[in-house]
C-alpha cells in the first residue's frame, strides 16, 4: 500500500473517530438536556414516556394509524385515566393539555395566551408553501390581528348575514334539487359528501359574491383542491420531516399543486372585485377590499388577502359540513328526536319553501339539536396556545414557554363537566337546564377575543339546511352504520354518513 493511501486511510480514520466522538458528545448533551426538562414536568400526571428520545410518540402513532383512531379520543382515554390536567411528550416538547372550564376562562380570556407558532405555522406554511399564510386564523402577532378583527366583524354582524337569507335559501334549494334526483329510497346517498359541497358554495356565494357550483359539479376543481390540501396538511401536521422523505415527494407535489391552485382562484377572484367595485356588495370580500384600500394597512397586501380569503373558505367549509353530517347522523339515529325536529319544521314552515330571518329564532329545538351536536363532536379538537410565563393551572405549577392544549373535545364529553355526557340530548340547552352552567365549558367555536369570526353564519347556515332537508325529504340510516371518528385537522364522521332517502309525502 503506497504511503498516500495509507495517509488517505489514517486520516478517514481520525474523522471517523473524531464525527463519533461528537455523535456520543451531542446524544450525551441532549440526553442531560431532556432529563432536566422533564424534571421541571414531573409533578404533572401524564402516560408513561415510550421512548426517552421520542416521548409518547409511539403510542400516538399506533393509536392514530394501527387503530385508526381519532386523536381527541386518545386524549379521552389519557383524561380519564389522569383527571383534567395531563402532559404529553413530542420528542422532547411537553404539551400540558387542560379542559376546567375555570382553567379555559383563564387562559383563553384572562391572560388571552398567543397562539402556539410551532402549531400554527404548520397550517400557515405547509410543505414550506403558502396556504393561510398571516390569515386571521393564523396571524401570530395580536395588534395586526386585532386590527384585522374588527374590521372584519362588520362582515359577519347579524344585522349583515340578515340580508344574505335569499343567498341562503337560493344555495339550499340547488342543494335540494340534487338530493330529490336521488330520493328514490333505494340509493345510498353519502350525505357528509354533499354537505362538503353545499357549504362549499354557501362561503363561496354570502362570503365572496361567486358561483363555486360544487353541488351541481362534483368533479369541480375547487372542492378536489381543498379536500387534497386538508388532507396534505394533516399528513404534515403528524410527520413534519416528510418533506425531506424522497418517496413522499409526488405526493406533496400534488398538494403543493392545490395550493397553488387555491391561491390563484383567490387572487384571481380578488383582483376582479378591485377592478369592478363592490356592486353594492357588502360580503367578506368587499370588507377585505376596504382593509387593502386604507391608509391605516399598508401592510395589507394582495398575499395578505388571499391568506384571508383561503382561512375563511377552508374554515367556513370544512367545520360546518361536519357538524351537519354528526347532526344528520344523531337524528337519525334517535326516532324521538327526529320526530320532534320534524313537528317543529312543519310547524314554523308549513308549506313555504323559504327560511326566513325570523324562523331562525323559533326553530328552537333543532337548534338545541346542533348545539349538542356539536357539544358530542366539536368540529375542531381545541386550540394550542404558549405559556408566557409560569402560571399555576388546575393546582400544578406550569413553567413558562409550555406548549397549552385547550381541548374542547374533552371540555364538551367530560363526566366532569357533563351528565351522561356520552348521551346525546338536546334539552341540555334548553335555559332552564343552562341556568348555572360555565359560559366555557361549552366552546365549539373557542372563547375570549380569538373566537371564531364565523360563528353566526355557520348557525344560520346549518339552521337553514338542516329545516329545509327534513321539510323536503325522509331519510334513514343505512343499516349496519356505526359513528366512528377520524380526525383531519377537522373531526368527521369516519366512512361519512350513508342515507336511503324519499321525498316526504305532503
Amino acid at each position: 500500500m503506497s504511503l498516500l493511501k495509507l495517509i488517505s486511510v489514517d486520516i478517514f480514520l481520525r474523522a471517523l473517530c473524531i464525527l463519533t466522538l461528537l455523535g456520543i458528545i451531542f446524544t450525551i448533551f441532549l440526553a442531560i438536556y431532556i432529563y432536566r426538562k422533564r424534571s421541571l414536568y414531573k409533578h404533572i400526571p401524564g402516560p408513561k414516556i415510550d421512548s426517552f428520545f421520542t416521548g409518547n410518540l409511539p403510542s400516538i402513532n399506533k393509536q392514530i394509524y394501527v387503530h385508526k383512531r381519532a386523536l381527541s379520543e386518545l386524549w379521552y382515554d389519557w383524561h380519564m385515566e389522569f383527571g383534567p390536567v395531563f402532559v404529553i411528550w413530542a420528542f422532547f416538547t411537553p404539551i400540558v393539555t387542560v379542559l376546567d372550564p375555570e382553567d379555559i376562562k383563564k387562559l383563553l380570556i384572562t391572560l388571552n395566551l398567543p397562539k402556539s407558532a410551532r402549531t400554527y405555522n404548520k397550517l400557515a406554511y405547509p410543505y414550506g408553501h403558502r396556504f393561510t399564510g398571516n390569515g386571521i386564523l393564523t396571524e401570530l402577532n395580536h395588534g395586526i390581528w386585532k386590527k384585522k378583527r374588527s374590521r372584519l366583524d362588520k362582515a359577519f354582524h347579524r344585522s349583515y348575514l340578515i340580508n344574505l337569507m335569499a343567498s341562503f335559501n337560493g344555495i339550499c334549494n340547488v342543494f335540494l334539487d340534487k338530493i330529490g334526483k336521488l330520493a328514490d329510497g333505494k340509493t345510498e346517498v353519502e350525505m357528509s359528501e354533499e354537505f362538503g359541497r353545499v357549504t362549499l358554495d354557501v362561503i363561496g356565494k354570502v362570503g365572496f359574491g361567486i358561483d363555486i357550483n360544487a353541488v351541481e359539479n362534483a368533479s369541480s376543481p375547487f372542492p378536489i383542491a381543498v379536500s387534497k390540501t386538508l388532507e396534505g396538511v394533516q399528513t404534515f401536521f403528524r410527520n413534519p420531516l416528510s418533506f425531506i422523505q424522497v418517496w413522499n415527494w409526488p405526493y406533496q407535489n400534488d398538494v403543493i399543486r392545490k395550493i397553488q391552485y387555491l391561491r390563484q382562484f383567490a387572487q384571481d377572484v380578488i383582483e376582479k372585485r378591485i377592478i369592478n367595485g363592490s356592486n353594492g356588495h357588502k360580503d367578506i370580500l368587499t370588507h377585505l377590499v376596504s382593509l387593502k384600500e386604507s391608509n391605516e394597512n399598508d401592510d395589507y397586501n394582495m398575499e395578505s388577502m388571499v391568506d384571508d380569503f383561503v382561512t375563511f373558505f377552508v374554515a367556513g367549509q370544512e367545520t360546518t359540513s361536519n357538524q351537519l353530517a354528526f347532526t344528520l347522523f344523531e337524528i337519525l339515529d334517535h326516532p324521538d328526536i327526529n320526530n320532534k325536529v320534524i313537528e317543529e319544521v312543519e310547524h314554523i314552515l308549513g308549506d313555504r319553501k323559504f327560511v326566513a330571518y325570523e324562523d331562525i329564532g323559533k326553530l328552537e329545538y333543532l337548534g338545541m339539536t346542533l348545539k349538542e351536536s356539536l357539544r358530542m363532536h366539536p368540529p375542531i379538537g381545541g386550540t394550542q396556545r404558549m405559556l408566557t410565563k409560569q402560571e399555576t393551572i388546575g393546582g400544578y405549577v406550569i413553567p413558562e414557554n409550555t406548549p397549552i392544549y385547550v381541548s374542547f373535545y374533552l371540555t364538551h364529553n367530560s363526566p366532569l363537566n357533563w351528565k351522561e355526557p356520552e348521551v346525546f340530548e338536546p334539552r341540555r340547552f334548553e335555559l332552564k337546564n343552562k341556568t348555572g352552567r360555565s359560559s366555557t365549558v361549552y366552546t365549539p367555536f373557542s372563547t375570549g377575543p380569538r373566537s371564531c369570526i364565523g360563528k353566526t353564519l355557520a348557525e344560520f347556515e346549518a339552521r337553514v339546511i338542516m329545516a329545509r332537508l327534513f321539510q323536503e325529504f325522509e331519510l334513514e340510516l343505512v343499516p349496519g352504520q356505526k359513528l366512528e371518528k377520524v380526525e383531519q385537522i377537522t373531526i368527521r364522521p369516519k366512512g361519512g354518513v350513508k342515507c336511503l332517502i324519499k321525498r316526504r309525502k305532503k
